[in-house]
């Protein structure tokens, strides 16, 4: 079995996220700790680390230590706390490892999502098309959603996830899985053509599957144990990273996560940061759980100004190389700047992650930003997102928060999406005997394309048919709450949907009936009467209710007291300015000479 299970410690106990291990005179410090145990003693600091002292450990606001360099050197040697024997005695073991953090240890924690207690009775949802382009564990993840809360669907459901998770190494799933699934046609429920016949469980394949992930698991140890021993931090990057994958294919998203954290010590490189990050919130989606994501926003800051820099300078290098003078004008010559394709592939996945937080978060603003920002030539993610989840997710965002032009610009116009890399640097081709233009790429419009139904919705928010959107939306209402990630949200963002278009369809108006906008947005005359009051006790709509006449009119400001208190400000103003005026003369008159500054600081008399 792998070392991650022995004795029951965890991933990052016995390897630590610094790289773990320690050198001689560390463990002479442990063993002057230990004796001074056996003495009796007990003089531990606050900081939890027994007998060193504080300049040895300092830690961060994070709970993050920073070790001195000859203990980081010591640690980097290859020698793990497992290996305690070598520097002369068992007794070290149980020690406690001064260099284990014990408050990230804690960090990936599985935190279960919000329960969602609801059930979908009418099976119009096609399996295939809803998840027939997603693979690994999200696919699984979405089905067994599926067959949670759609009985209809249930015996189809499970009978996919089985064939999808014999495609991986996720043993213990499998087993529970085929449980369910037993149970279910024993309750009576049939597949949707009426099958009923239960898939035989296959042992040999869940023994097998078993042991060959435990030997490579073991391989996958010895590696990184020699990796470390040689000190090659690429090579010990790539050690944590193989350990990481192989822990997804077995489902463990968690330790997944420890593993990916473990490599950040070990990504130098911008290329590398990125792949880091997209790996960690890849992770994190699978677990529905973002730790620490003030953190992760700020790894993600960093990563998008590296890129800037980069392409601000390639941009610059090409210009220089290429531009020649020619009858006073510029030319360019037979060179194209363009981008890693590698590391536009992990930048995308990062905010696609990033896009699916700020959603789980309710910041539909910052997650429709981050969702109509992504290149579709660069997400292709089955294992996480595909382009009709972009396209539903970043529509959806907008519409409960983009004014009209916003949608019309970012959403429905958005043939060509922005620069990769921020607005402000673009990114250039040139051609011999032309001029330099922008390469743009193909914008938010594509993922729209992948899903029709909500493109029209879309068209028919922005050309203000609210009763068809409605219609529309409730008509795929269960097809919404069947998505894993979005149907904690789906009613939120209908309502604050139905709220921005009732802003937007009184915008036009001054006045209007309560019975026309309750038919139009379906609400009874009670909820809009209690809609509309909190909209204009919160400033959002400037409007006021004639309950005698059921109207709903314009709330005009009263030009005239606006003007007639302006000409009073005015006025008071002109009275003070003449009486200062006037005392200067005075003082001036009597031979005072007064000194002071002006609002630039320079002195006046």
């Amino acid at each position: 079995m792998s070392g991650f299970a022995d004795e029951g410690v965890s991933f990052d106990e016995e390897d630590g996220m610094n790289g773990g291990g320690g050198g001689p005179d560390v463990f002479i410090q442990l063993m002057q700790q230990q004796q001074h145990h056996q003495n009796g003693g007990n003089h531990s600091n606050a900081n939890g680390f027994g007998g060193l002292p504080p300049d040895i450990i300092m830690g961060d606001d994070n709970g993050e230590y920073d070790y001195p360099m000859e203990i980081q050197e010591a640690m980097h040697a290859g020698r793990s706390a497992g290996n305690l024997d070598d520097f002369g005695g068992g007794f070290l073991r149980g020690i406690i490892n001064p260099f284990r953090n014990t408050q990230r240890e804690a960090e990936p924690q599985r935190v279960a999502p919000v329960e969602m207690n609801f059930t979908v009775d009418t099976a119009a949802v096609d399996l295939d098309t809803h998840v027939g382009n997603h693979q690994g564990i999200i696919k699984t993840q979405r089905l067994l959603h599926v067959a949670k809360h759609c009985p209809p669907l249930r015996v189809d459901a499970l009978k996919m996830v089985l064939k999808n998770i014999q495609k991986t190494s996720e043993v213990a799933l499998y087993t529970k899985v085929h449980e369910d699934l037993k149970s279910s046609l024993a309750s009576g429920l049939k597949g949707e053509d009426g099958d009923s016949v239960l898939p035989k469980l296959d042992d040999v394949w869940v023994r097998e599957t078993k042991k060959i992930h435990d030997s490579k698991m073991e391989k996958l140890e010895h590696d990184l144990k020699n990796y470390k021993a040689n000190s090659i931090k690429e090579s010990i990057r790539r050690g944590f990273d193989d350990i990481g994958y192989h822990f997804l294919a077995a489902g463990d998203a968690n330790n997944a996560l420890k593993a990916f954290n473990s490599s950040r010590d070990y990504a130098e490189g911008l290329k590398e940061q990125a792949h880091m990050l997209s790996n960690r919130l890849k992770a994190c989606v699978y677990l529905q759980h973002f730790p620490n994501p003030n953190q992760l926003q700020e790894n993600m800051r960093d990563i998008e100004a590296g890129l800037e820099r980069i392409s601000a300078g390639l941009v610059k290098d090409a210009k220089l190389k290429d531009a020649k003078e020619k009858e006073g004008g510029i030319v360019a010559g037979p060179s194209v700047v363009a981008t890693d394709s590698q590391l536009d592939r992990s930048w995308n996945l990062i905010k696609a992650c990033m896009a699916l937080y700020q959603m789980s978060a309710g910041e539909y603003t910052k997650a429709a930003d981050l969702f109509v920002s992504l290149n579709p030539e660069s997400c292709d993610f089955p294992d996480v997102i595909v382009g009709r989840d972009i396209a539903q997710y970043g529509a959806l965002c907008a519409l409960a928060r983009y004014d009209r032009q916003t949608l019309k610009e970012k959403v429905l116009s958005n043939k060509y999406g922005s620069y990769p890399y921020g607005q402000n640097v673009p990114l250039f081709v040139s051609f011999p005997g032309s001029l330099v233009y922008l390469l743009p790429f193909r914008g938010f419009k594509s993922f729209l394309e992948t899903a029709p139904e909500v493109r029209r919705m879309v068209e028919k928010f922005y050309t203000s048919q609210f009763g068809e959107f409605l219609g529309s939306f409730n008509e795929h209402r269960n097809q919404l709450m069947l998505d894993l990630l979005l149907a904690p949200h789906v009613d939120g963002l209908l309502a604050q949907t139905r709220t921005h278009g009732m802003i937007e369809f009184f915008r036009c108006y001054d006045s209007v009936k309560l019975e026309d906008m309750s038919r139009e947005f379906c609400y009874t005359p009670a909820e809009l009467h209690e809609e509309l009051v909190k909209l204009i006790l919160s400033g959002r709509l400037p409007a006021r209710i004639d309950s005698l006449n059921q109207n709903l009119n314009r709330d005009t400001p009263d030009v005239f007291m606006e003007s007639a208190l302006k000409v009073k400000q005015n006025v008071d103003q002109l009275k003070i300015d003449l009486h200062v005026a006037i005392l200067r003369s005075n003082l001036a008159r009597h031979g005072f000479s007064i000194r002071g500054k002006d609002d630039r600081g320079e002195i006046f008399l």
